[in-house]
């Protein structure tokens, strides 16, 4: 991967965009020269890249694909809909809200409170900040895209070429091919000219993810921290009178959860390291990265840790309901105590 490559493909109809259209268009003309019908072909897309595949290959990796989908859909996202600052802002708000309960298990100075919340804000606030430098950024280059009929009239048939790849319309698919063929150099030739804004656009999201890694690094911190707050609650006997059922649920969580920080330190651990020297055409590979890490470890994670807070919460009113009882039997103990004590001086 390299920067001159990726020149061509960020900001737009992304030319990435484009080249798929190109490719598709080619790789169904070559299906259907090797005998293959056209109606017996669709156009996928996999990790990115535009494949045409027949029907009975998307149907059987639509059902592999089904059961993941539907168990994600009964997740809770942290990422909400796409948005950097809503981002940010979600992450952090988890953040205080895991602090929050810690503070009801465990004891702070107000010192140390302070100083959480407030470097919890100070992150909030550069997030948001470098969330709105690139969303100016970005929108400067889609205005710029837009007053160029060059790169505007080519994305437009880049975008019609891949619907016509879609819906197996020939006679507009050779059309369009041709138009984009015979445009490309042009159109990379404008394109170069927002290369400056580009950079500086890049510059600032990849800015924007150095922070967002930070944040996303402490968040996993606050996971752990409440784990083993709770992990040590149990083992001291701080809740008494739970039922063997809470203890074993509480437990098996526990043991689930620091496995899986086991599993995922290392990968953890890289968020919180310098991308001083990272190439800017390295971006999108970051990205996606993040993106698998939040689907693989902090959403399972951020489940978990809820089901935790929960079955702590119940086995805590449960304890202050046995301490209480416990209390109210000492008092009634000692007044009966006292009773037969008066009534045995009276005598």
């Amino acid at each position: 991967m390299n920067d001159q490559h990726h020149d061509d493909i960020d900001f737009g109809l992304a030319a990435d965009q484009i080249s798929t259209s190109l490719k598709a268009a080619q790789i169904l003309e070559k299906a259907k020269a090797d005998g293959v019908p056209m109606n017996e072909l669709v156009l996928v897309n996999q990790a990115g890249r535009s494949k045409c595949v027949t029907v009975k290959e998307k149907d059987r990796s639509n059902q592999l694909r089904r059961q993941q989908i539907l168990d994600q859909l009964k997740k809770r996202s942290i990422r909400g809909e796409f948005s950097l600052a809503k981002d940010i802002s979600q992450r952090i708000a988890r953040c205080q809200a895991l602090i929050e309960t810690i503070t009801q298990y465990q004891e702070f100075t107000q010192q140390d409170l302070i100083a959480i919340r407030r470097e919890l804000e100070s992150a909030y606030n550069r997030g948001v900040s470098l969330a709105n430098d690139v969303k100016v950024l970005e929108a400067a280059i889609e205005r710029k895209k837009q007053e160029d009929p060059v790169i505007r009239q080519f994305e437009q048939a880049s975008a019609d070429l891949l619907k016509a790849i879609q819906e197996k319309d020939e006679p507009r698919l050779r059309d369009l091919r041709e138009f984009c063929e015979k445009s490309l150099d042009q159109y990379n030739l404008n394109k170069r000219r927002l290369k400056p804004y580009i950079t500086k656009a890049r510059e600032a999201r990849l800015k924007f993810i150095a922070e967002k890694r930070k944040i996303m690094r402490v968040q996993y911190q606050t996971y752990v921290q409440i784990t083993e707050l709770f992990a040590r609650e149990l083992c001291n006997g701080m809740l008494r009178g739970i039922n063997e059922e809470t203890n074993q649920e509480i437990t098996r969580l526990i043991h689930e959860l620091r496995a899986k920080r086991s599993e995922h330190q290392v990968r953890i651990d890289i968020l919180g390291k310098s991308m001083g020297n990272v190439p800017l055409s390295f971006i999108p590979d970051i990205e996606a990265d993040m993106d698998r890490m939040d689907e693989a470890i902090f959403l399972p994670t951020d489940e978990q840790v809820e089901q935790l807070i929960g079955g702590m919460h119940k086995a805590v009113e449960k304890s202050r309901e046995l301490a209480k009882q416990q209390a109210d039997d000492s008092k009634k103990a000692n007044r009966m105590a006292f009773q037969t004590q008066n009534q045995d001086s009276n005598r």
